[in-house]
């Protein structure tokens, strides 16, 4: 009654075009006589809709213009009823309002962006009831508004959380990011209703796009970004599938990634942004981030990476290495350097390292394997810069000492050979011999089996120059003479491979290596332990040496190559038989010192008396080789005299 009787006071003032004023008054106090009749519970929304179209016929019957101001004022009481009664929890009755207040807009000229609005809040009263498909059309309403809206987006995220299609969550949550309008506070809102219903892929999402707005810049209010980072790590790693390799090396792939983005968090941190514990002896300060976080994160990529490790899918060896590089980086980051910190650092360098040394082996991309290989090199020196720190450090108990300087030896043994191998696969030949030399310098002893493995890595190497292996070779030798127990079956191995190495490189400077081999087997400490099948290696190959310069004429080396020979005869079982076997036929005797006397008598008959002298010498020195040695050498004689 109210309503008709407001209906009929406006109309007879209609008449009168100057009462608009009193008209547009009587108008507004119509519409919240609409609220009040819906506090008072006789609401009708179809009623109310014809008020409000008998309302908006006045313009058309009687030819007026309702002022903008009045529109707006009469849409506003409408707008605050529904936003009431949202707050209050009767869904249905927002609803009814929200409509309302979108009837008289469609009414007049539309307001895009509030139209898009009001249909977002019917969205949202539909989805309190429950009411999904008719939220879907009123959000459809919206988009005829506004098509690329990030709060359209948001709502229908929430719709399809409800209707559990994690897919298309997923989707709306990317199309809010990248809408118009988007804000912050979305995100965090969308995590935590994908948190609150048990959604952990969704909520992982959620978080991803928080990660990247923050990497992009952008502020989300009330967000600590080490927090987010630990629960992304934490969800990631509890979601790894063992059944879908590709799957799960994709979210190892993610979980570096957030470790390495709070290891580059924590270093754009100065020291004062550390906060500092009284009961640990420091002083206590109010900063951004604390140690007790450093520690969280150090730990955790410790422990993900040793996880990683034991796990067969391809490339997870890798993503070992980078969890340890990164928690080596953690600890870098704190603040006092303690004795269990450099032990924890080192441990991470000897992890990585280790991992890509093996890595580099199986390598094919040469600039990518020189690149691990210097990463190796890299990791060597960091280590031994902490050894030095560590040694530096004054502790009073002796058996901790004595235990620590048992493990830093292995360890230093071990880098040795890491750095050894690093720079014969990087070609590093000049700094090879330093390697070696710094080796031998060390106050204790390397193992001979570690110049070993040096060795056979130079072996295939077909640029490495010799005298590097004859170095390495040499030093692994004297190595295993040092022992009390000397290994003659390792010696002898490496003992043939200095001799072909060095007779392919240098023939004429072989023989003294010979002749070595002669005064360790006259050594009382080898008799009867130096491999006979060794010996007769040597002994074989002298005297094919000595066949080969037999062969070129070059008799003089010939006869040391095979007096060489003949003198290994006595080192094996049936030694005698081999130096009968061994002597030069008669003939081929009596045949050299013809030669080398008729050379003489040539060079005499040419006056050239000096190598006339030499030539003949030579033929006496053939003669005592011969049965009738003597009276050859006596004819001879008398001849020289002459």
């Amino acid at each position: 009654m109210a309503l008709r009787g407001m209906d009929i006071l406006i109309e007879e003032k209609l008449s009168d075009i100057r009462n608009i004023d009193f008209i547009e008054k009587a108008i507004v106090t119509k519409f919240h006589i609409l609220v009040n009749i819906e506090l008072s519970g006789n609401f009708e929304l179809n009623d109310a809709i014809r008020s409000i179209e008998v309302t908006l016929g006045f313009e058309q019957r009687y030819g007026i213009l309702i002022g903008h101001k009045t529109k707006m004022a009469c849409q506003l009481i409408l707008w605050q009823n529904g936003d009431q009664n949202y707050i209050d929890l009767k869904y249905g009755l927002a609803r009814k309002w929200f409509l309302l207040a979108y009837k008289w807009m469609a009414s007049g000229q539309v307001d895009g962006h509030n139209a898009a609005i009001l249909q977002r809040k019917i969205a949202l009263c539909y989805l309190e009831e429950h009411l999904l498909a008719d939220a879907i059309e009123a959000i459809h309403q919206a988009q005829t508004h506004e098509s690329n809206s990030a709060a359209n987006f948001y709502v229908l995220f929430h719709i399809a959380i409800e209707r559990r299609q994690i897919e298309q969550a997923i989707q709306h949550l990317h199309e809010t990011c990248n809408g118009e309008g988007f804000h912050g506070s979305m995100l965090a809102m969308a995590a935590n209703e994908a948190y609150r219903k048990g959604q952990k892929i969704i909520l992982i999402e959620a978080l991803k796009e928080i990660l990247t707005k923050h990497r992009n810049g952008d502020e989300i209010a009330h967000v600590d970004i080490f927090i987010l980072l630990r629960c992304l790590i934490r969800m990631t790693n509890s979601s790894l599938s063992k059944n879908e390799s590709k799957e799960g090396i994709s979210l190892k792939d993610c979980i570096c990634g957030y470790f390495e983005l709070a290891s580059n968090l924590f270093e754009s941190y100065d020291e004062n942004t550390i906060v500092h514990y009284e009961n640990e002896g420091y002083v206590k300060q109010i900063n951004k981030i604390s140690l007790k976080d450093l520690e969280w994160f150090f730990k955790m990529a410790w422990n993900i990476a040793l996880e990683f490790c034991q796990q067969a899918e391809g490339g997870s060896d890798l993503l070992a290495i980078r969890l340890f590089d990164v928690a080596y980086k953690f600890l870098c980051n704190y603040p006092e350097e303690t004795i269990e910190n450099i032990n924890r650092k080192k441990l991470c360098l000897f992890a990585s390292l280790c991992g890509k040394l093996f890595l580099s082996r199986e390598q094919e991309s040469i600039p990518q394997k020189r690149d691990i290989l210097q990463q190796v090199l890299d990791n060597v020196n960091n280590y031994k810069k902490l050894k030095k720190v560590l040694g530096k450090r004054k502790r009073n108990d002796d058996d901790i000492l004595e235990n620590q300087s048992s493990t830093t030896q292995s360890d230093m043994i071990l880098m040795i050979l890491f750095e050894f191998e690093a720079k014969v696969k990087l070609g590093l030949w000049d700094e090879l011999l330093k390697v070696l030399d710094a080796a031998e310098a060390y106050d204790f002893e390397i193992p001979s089996k570690i110049f070993e493995r040096m060795a056979e890595l130079l072996i295939n190497e077909n640029e490495c120059p010799s005298t590097v292996i004859f170095s390495t070779i040499q030093i692994l030798l004297n190595s295993i003479m040092k022992r009390k127990q000397v290994d003659f079956e390792q010696f002898s191995r490496w003992f043939r491979m200095l001799i072909i190495t060095v007779t392919t490189k240098n023939k004429s400077m072989a023989l003294q290596y010979f002749d070595q081999a002669l005064d360790i087997l006259s050594q009382e400490c080898s008799k009867g332990k130096y491999p006979e099948e060794e010996i007769q290696w040597l002994m074989v190959n002298a005297w094919n040496s000595g066949i080969d310069y037999y062969s070129a004429n070059d008799f003089i080396n010939s006869k040391k190559w095979c007096e060489t020979a003949i003198l290994f005869c006595k080192f094996l079982d049936n030694g005698l038989l081999y130096e009968e076997e061994g002597k030069y036929p008669e003939e081929e005797i009596q045949w050299l010192m013809v030669n080398a006397w008729n050379s003489g008598i040539d060079y005499y008959s040419a006056n050239d008396f000096i190598n006339s002298k030499k030539w003949c010498e030579t033929a006496i020195l053939f003669c005592k080789f011969l049965d009738n040695g003597l009276l050859y050498e006596e004819e001879v004689g008398h001849i020289r005299s002459i």
